[in-house]
């Protein structure tokens, strides 16, 4: 801990206000995320779409004790130290440096474009064995994020595993100014966040300066984009190389399965032979776990010790994710990270959850974190305490040794086990239940056992890639023009709710749907965003005024319905004109009309004036849409000559309008397809993200032999020894019939496979011959490959259609790191 005083003189800042005598422990920049409000500086950061500063109210409602600003606030509360800097990242930066130097061990960085946070994780088990690690919680990995991870060091630890990485040049330097690593691990490179890079050499260039001082750099000798710039630079720090490359030093000799799981590597190390087995057989987890022997290996450990520590490893399931629950309850899964930071994180998106007033916490005991137990199950408890958990239940001999310092009517078992014995005696119902646990208590079982048995076919939402999105069309945005978030269908077959609640605390300013129960359901989740309702009927005006939702008006005898209903009570509404699409709206000639009711209703009021292009996407169609944009624009100025008292705002573009049309922007703009990932135009799709994984899995494999037929109507004859898996989705569940007798493909283990015969109603057949398929193996509908798209083109269809097309049946999982 730190005073304020001692934490004002790190920042490079000023303290105008207070006396700095306060002991601060906790960094935050979130208003939302103050659990230690009496230990806390909160940072106020000036991001592209918000300040903090305009949260520096709530900040002070919620008795934090010290602030680090831009701008000193008009009032100062009592009792809060004021510390006033330049610019408030940098002096997070300065904070996290001061703090840095109190680390004396080993210091280890990984960056690269895939792999940084599964082979932090990985180390982090295999170094842990043999002293107190540190590692960056989650993916934090930004210029954000790498100081809140340097902030939890302690000098208590041996180790500390830091990922560092980049989107453009410039970046890195500051990144390795605070991390100061000695041994650094370049994964390998890709195109991700290529666009703020001329080539992938200069963005190598750039990544290698996180190693300008480091003592070793260890990276694989067949990525020659990454060799030959380590090559021609000039350096201070040593090359440690592995891979087929007869140039490594560590040389891979063979690699061979073993059995289903496991595989066999023999390496040349100098005059050495050294054999370990990994427990995957994905190339990709293959070349991770080499980083994480190179590593050990260089740092002097036995091959029988990096062996036992190998047995252990799992696949890294890197995001919480969110999942329907029996008894009523939602549960959020955080079952492979258990420490003080991951849990704070973790509880804040619990927290988020706002349609369930009961929160309940199932928690393992946290090892190796270099605490004294009275000091850690302490925090923990105050965690809990002040975070407003109805239900806490710990699992672990240490945990239940502390139980003083739990809240009350804490429930707690010395096993897993033992609580799953007891589970149904247990009041969780109707809550949203956070499981969080380390890898040695099996939580994952408390998962499955809680989990709602549905179907085990899902369409997994992807919300880091939904951000991902938001912000890549934001960043074509003028400034001050307004994001509306198209939410109908089911935001597209991804769940409205999630989504809504989602975007909302990543700066969306509206929502739209397309009937009026669905925004009843958002209000009754607890979203109090303004709502537009595309498609309103008579019968829902109800409907419409108690949940405070607002209509599109595309008619005079609808206009007419609504203000005999009103009676004089106030709404707000959005005039839709009809501008050459030919579905809904005004006509020019109605325009004068129109202002006449509207001035005879002044209770109404006109939040917005928009239209909806028919060809955004069409070069060929560009004079056209010109017309439509040229036609609302003259309704608009007729409009606000002829309204009274009105102001509303006006919006044209859709999401392929937003790539093309930005003179039309006006005041918003609405985001649909394209926060999905999805968009025609290639320069687009190089930067935005898939969002929806459907999934489904192996329910049986069988081999059938020639001459046989599978599948209803015998449709297709097999000419050979054929491997069929059956797989647990079908036309039921939006795998279209038309898919049938190899139209179709999935991708299992890497491999996309035909379909065969006809698709039933409830699965699919597949022919997997020689790719070792087992029951349960898990199999992609479409995500990253096949995409969307390329199914779509299978169907003829468009990607709208397959989205929406996905049944209510399949349970929608949603993750973000």
């Amino acid at each position: 801990m730190y005073t304020v005083r001692k934490v004002a003189k790190a920042t490079g800042g000023e303290l105008v206000h207070g006396n700095g005598e306060d002991l601060i422990r906790h960094i935050v920049f979130d208003s939302r995320a103050i659990l230690h409000p009496s230990e806390s500086v909160f940072v106020a950061l000036k991001g592209q779409n918000r300040d903090g500063h305009e949260f520096l109210a709530e900040v002070f409602k919620a008795g934090c004790k010290a602030v680090v600003v831009e701008k000193t606030p008009s009032k100062n509360p009592s009792g809060v130290d004021v510390i006033k800097v330049e610019n408030a990242l940098e002096a997070l930066h300065n904070l996290a440096d001061f703090h840095r130097q109190t680390f004396k061990g080993r210091m280890i960085a990984i960056t690269g474009s895939n792999g940084k946070t599964i082979i932090k994780e990985w180390l982090f088990e295999l170094l842990d064995r043999y002293g107190l690690c540190a590692k960056s919680p989650l993916s934090y990995n930004s210029q954000l994020g790498v100081p809140l991870s340097l902030w939890n060091l302690g000098t208590w630890h041996d180790y500390a595993i830091i990922e560092a990485g980049i989107s453009k040049r410039g970046e890195m330097q500051k990144l390795e100014r605070l991390i100061k690593p000695k041994t650094g691990i370049f994964t390998n490179i890709g195109l991700a966040h290529q666009e703020g890079f001329g080539s992938i050499a200069e963005k190598v260039e750039e990544k290698l300066n996180l190693f300008t001082n480091a003592k070793s750099l260890i990276y694989c000798r067949d990525h020659e984009d990454i060799h030959k710039e380590i090559i021609k630079r000039e350096r201070s720090f040593d090359t440690v190389t592995w891979g087929w490359n007869e140039q490594s030093d560590i040389q891979i000799l063979e690699k061979k399965r073993s059995n289903k799981r496991n595989l066999e590597l023999k390496l040349r190390y100098g005059s050495e032979e050294l054999f370990f087995t990994v427990p995957f057989q994905t190339p990709s987890f293959v070349e991770n776990a080499l980083h994480c022997i190179v590593l050990m290996i260089h740092n002097g450990f036995s091959e029988t010790e990096i062996n036992q520590g190998l047995s252990d490893l799992r696949p890294v399931n890197m995001r919480l994710s969110l999942r329907e629950g029996i008894y009523g309850t939602t549960i959020l899964d955080d079952t492979y990270n258990n420490d003080l930071t991951g849990l704070r994180a973790a509880i804040d998106q619990l927290a988020a959850i706002t349609e369930y007033d009961k929160k309940a916490v199932i928690l393992t005991d946290m090892s190796q974190t270099g605490m004294r137990p009275e000091e850690l199950y302490k925090k923990i408890a105050d965690i809990l305490t002040t975070s407003a958990i109805s239900r806490v239940v710990a699992i672990g001999e240490e945990s239940k040794a502390h139980s003083n310092l739990f809240p009350p009517n804490s429930l707690f078992f010395p096993t897993t086990d033992a609580f799953l014995k007891e589970y149904k005696a247990i009041d969780l119902a109707n809550h949203a239940i956070l499981i969080k646990g380390g890898r040695t208590f099996r939580t994952e079982q408390i998962v499955h056992t809680l989990e709602e048995k549905v179907h085990g076919t899902m369409l997994e939402i992807n919300l880091n890639h939904v951000t991902t999105n938001l912000n890549y069309f934001r960043s074509k945005l003028k400034k001050n023009v307004k994001v509306m978030a198209i939410i109908k269908a089911l935001a597209y077959g991804s769940g409205s709710v999630e989504m809504a609640r989602h975007l909302l605390r990543h700066g969306v300013n509206y929502l739209a749907v397309a009937y009026a129960d669905e925004g009843a359901k958002l209000r009754e989740a607890g979203i109090d965003a303004p709502i537009m309702v595309m498609n309103p009927h008579p019968e829902t005006f109800p409907m419409l005024q108690r949940h405070k939702l607002e209509p599109e008006i595309y008619s005079l005898q609808q206009l007419n319905d609504l203000c005999n209903f009103l009676n004089g009570t106030q709404m707000s509404i959005h005039l839709k004109m009809e501008t050459g699409m030919h579905r809904l709206g005004f006509l020019e000639s109605e325009v004068n009309e129109l202002c006449n009711i509207l001035n005879d209703n002044p209770s109404i009021r006109v939040a917005a004036v928009f239209s909806h292009l028919a060809s955004s996407e069409n070069p060929s169609e560009d004079e056209f849409t010109h017309r439509q944009a040229s036609r609302l624009y003259a309704m608009v100025v007729e409009l606000k000559k002829n309204l009274a008292g009105h102001n509303p705002m006006v919006h044209l573009l859709n999401s392929g309008g937003i790539s093309r049309f930005p003179m039309y922007q006006f005041d918003m703009v609405r985001l649909g397809i394209g926060l999905h990932g999805y968009s025609p135009f290639p320069d687009d799709l190089s930067y935005l993200q898939p969002v929806a994984t459907f999934k489904s899995f192996v329910s049986q494999v069988r081999t059938v032999e020639p001459g046989e037929t599978v599948g209803y109507g015998r449709d297709s004859k097999i000419s050979r020894t054929t491997e069929i898996a059956t797989i647990g989705v079908g036309y039921a569940d939006g795998f279209r019939r038309v898919l049938s007798n190899g139209k179709g493909v999935v991708n299992i283990k890497g491999k996309l496979v035909p379909v065969v015969g006809n698709v039933c109603m409830d699965m699919t057949m597949v022919d997997v011959t020689g790719l070792q398929v087992r029951e349960g193996d898990e199999v992609i509908i479409f995500g990253s490959n096949p995409t969307i798209r390329q199914v779509a083109n299978a169907l003829n269809t468009i990607p709208y259609e397959v989205l929406t097309g996905i049944s209510d049946r399949v349970k929608r999982v949603y993750t973000y790191e």
